[in-house]
């Protein structure tokens, strides 16, 4: 959102909304060793695969408390008078964080709740990959690939609710794409 008081730009200091605390990335590559050899189609079909893997984990996004409107308000942004963070035990998908912690501000007042401060859930990813090159002719290969997002369909949670006044405040509302493939073949020559 926008500034919330003209007059106090130092309240809307905060990190970036997709700033998240940890991020890895980690990938990993095999050659298949059988049947790299073999002569005839049985080799051209089952020989020389490599497959890739690529993890991706990260801790969770920054979420901005905001209000539903309503007469004799020019808070954008409700005051915290709680601790907004549950324990990992108590989160459910109805309730992500303390929605307690939060309150609507005084007519005409500002919330004293900064930018960016519920942080969401993380995610885990695992791509797959297989690729295969088959040598056509001496300068002309034809490159095999078959690709899989999110192999493990691990359920990524996102898209959460923080808007003070909305009968869904403090409950995740959606989740990352799920399990797909993808194939593809290109000539390189």
């Amino acid at each position: 959102g926008g500034i919330q008081d003209p007059l106090n730009v130092r309240a809307e200091r905060s990190e970036l909304e997709e700033s998240r605390r940890h991020y890895a990335v980690l990938m990993h590559t095999y050659e298949l060793p059988w049947f790299r050899k073999q002569q005839g189609l049985f080799g051209r079909v089952l020989g020389g695969w490599s497959f890739t893997g690529v993890w991706t984990l990260t801790t969770g996004r920054l979420y901005g408390p905001s209000l539903t409107g309503v007469a004799r308000q020019v808070a954008s942004r409700p005051d915290v008078v709680g601790e907004w963070e549950l324990p990992k035990s108590e989160r459910t998908i109805f309730r992500y964080f303390n929605t307690g912690a939060f309150a609507r501000p005084a007519d005409w007042t500002y919330g004293n709740s900064g930018k960016w401060v519920v942080r969401g859930p993380g995610s885990i990813d695992l791509s797959a990959f297989a690729l295969k090159d088959v040598h056509i002719v001496e300068r002309v290969k034809l490159q095999l690939r078959v690709e899989s997002f999110n192999v493990a369909n691990h359920m990524n949670l996102q898209d959460i609710n923080t808007q003070l006044g909305n009968r869904a405040f403090g409950q995740i509302s959606g989740v990352g794409a799920p399990r797909y493939f993808q194939f593809g073949a290109k000539v390189i020559w």
